[in-house]
């Protein structure tokens, strides 16, 4: 099992007033999950990311399980969820909602 977190703070370091589009000194989190069973041929995967430390600037998650059918070939599906922020950020024009996905992928070694 595996797990990251990540967490970010700028701070400015003039004292000009500038006009920003958005807060410049919003601080940031991320989190990264990971979960492998059955002989690592399944993991079941989570990230999130927010933009300011209540979500003020908007966020993104998603949850994916994968199948590694043999050395070539895998399956996953999982779910993407949005969320616009209170404030003007990185996620801004991007409403409320969640996606789902299914991908088949091959992978070939060429020697």
């Amino acid at each position: 099992w595996q797990l990251g977190v990540e967490a970010t703070q700028s701070y400015r370091v003039s004292n000009r007033e500038i006009e920003e589009l958005q807060d410049s000194e919003r601080g940031s989190w991320a989190v990264r999950s990971q979960f492998l069973f059955a002989r690592d041929i399944l993991s079941l995967s989570f990230i999130g990311v927010a933009s300011g430390w209540t979500l003020e600037g908007g966020g993104v998650g998603r949850a994916e399980l994968a199948w590694s059918i043999d050395d070539e070939w895998s399956l996953a599906g999982g779910v993407v969820g949005y969320l616009e922020g209170r404030e003007l950020g990185p996620f801004a024009g991007w409403d409320r909602h969640t996606r789902g996905y299914l991908r088949l992928t091959w992978a070939k070694v060429v020697y």
